[in-house]
């Protein structure tokens, strides 16, 4: 951005030119450094820059110097936001991407333990409901095997009178 007919602002740098006189070179060397905010080719002194703040700049209706100050390019805030907002999406559809495999992951393995129970029930080694009959048939090892409905028969909905405890002294003493 140009300001013409100012002051220019205190706590300036000096920058020597290759060539004397010379404007175009002046803003060269501004571009070319990362910390230029401003710079202004002065008459019989030279290329002046500034790399900190740009303090006591006043305007004049006659007279004074060009000012050149150094802007961020256009367009490039709405870069950073599109690709912080790409970034955040492509982030968070990943991470549904993750939780829904995990979840299908976890619906297959619950799939296919029905799917095996009525397999059997299928195949006829299993009668209705009940996969105890199957594991009594097959198991070697003598574990009796009750399903849920017949303990709560059985110990009256888990009646705390049922309940024996080592104080009750029901337990043998050790």
């Amino acid at each position: 951005m140009k300001m013409v007919r100012v002051k220019v602002p205190e706590f300036h740098e000096y920058e020597p030119l290759e060539v004397e006189g010379k404007s175009e070179d002046c803003k060269i060397k501004c571009l070319h450094n990362c910390s230029c905010l401003a710079y202004a080719f002065v008459d019989n002194i030279g290329c002046l820059v500034w790399s900190k703040d740009l303090i006591d700049i006043q305007e004049f209706p006659s007279g004074g110097e060009d000012l050149f100050i150094r802007l961020a390019p256009r367009g490039k805030e709405k870069q950073i936001e599109l690709i912080t907002g790409l970034t955040t999406v492509c982030f968070i559809s990943i991470l549904v991407g993750i939780l829904c495999a995990l979840h299908r992951l976890q619906a297959n393995q619950i799939g296919n333990i029905k799917a095996t129970t009525r397999g059997l029930e299928l195949t006829g080694m299993v009668s209705g409901n009940s996969l105890q009959d199957y594991i009594r048939k097959h198991d070697l090892s003598g574990i009796l095997v009750f399903d849920f409905d017949s303990i709560v028969i059985a110990t009256n909905n888990f009646s705390i009178t049922n309940k024996q405890t080592r104080a009750r002294g029901i337990w043998p003493s050790l």
